[in-house]
C-alpha cells in the first residue's frame, strides 16, 4: 500500500518489491490517512518502508531485504535517490532523463496502475543496463589485475 499519484520512489519501490521481494503483490493505492487492513506499507508516514535518515524509500528496502549486493540495483537506488531528495548526492547523469520520462509518462496516463505497468518494463531496462555494465566493469578490472600480475612475474626458463 502506497499513497496515490506515483513518482520516482514508490515507482522504482514497486518494481523492487514485484522483481525481487514478492512476485505477486498487490499494490493498493490510497488517499493521505487511508489505509487497507493487512496491507503493508511503503513510502508513506510512519511506514516501516519509508524514507529513514538520507536514504528515499527504495534504498530503506534495499538495506532492509539485503539487496544492496547487488550492482544494478544500486546504481538504480542512486538514481532515485537524487530524482527523490533533489540533493544530487550522487551526481547521476540518468537521472534527469529517467525524471523527464516518468513526468511525462504521468501527465499522459493519469492512472497509477497504467503509470506503475509502464515504468516496470523501464526500470527492467535500466537494471539491465546498469547490471550489464557493472560486469563489464569488473570484468574488465580483473583483466586489468591480471595484467599487472603477469606483469610482475619472471618468464620462466
Amino acid at each position: 500500500m502506497t499513497r496515490r499519484n506515483l513518482h520516482i520512489d514508490r515507482l522504482a519501490s514497486a518494481w523492487l518489491i514485484k522483481q525481487f521481494i514478492d512476485k505477486r503483490p498487490r499494490f493498493y493505492f490510497v488517499a493521505e490517512g487511508e489505509t487497507v487492513e493487512g496491507a503493508i506499507a511503503f513510502d508513506m508516514y510512519g511506514a516501516e518502508f519509508t524514507h529513514h535518515g538520507e536514504d528515499c524509500t527504495f534504498e530503506t528496502m534495499l538495506k532492509q531485504f539485503g539487496l544492496s549486493d547487488s550492482n544494478g540495483l544500486r546504481e538504480i537506488a542512486e538514481i532515485v535517490h537524487d530524482i527523490d531528495l533533489k540533493d544530487d548526492k550522487f551526481h547521476r547523469l540518468e537521472a534527469a532523463g529517467l525524471n523527464a520520462i516518468i513526468n511525462g509518462l504521468s501527465e499522459v496516463l493519469r492512472d497509477d496502475r497504467k503509470l506503475l505497468q509502464q515504468c516496470m518494463i523501464i526500470f527492467d531496462g535500466l537494471y539491465g543496463l546498469l547490471s550489464q555494465s557493472a560486469q563489464k566493469e569488473k570484468s574488465k578490472r580483473n583483466i586489468r589485475r591480471q595484467r599487472r600480475h603477469q606483469r610482475g612475474r619472471s618468464p620462466r626458463r
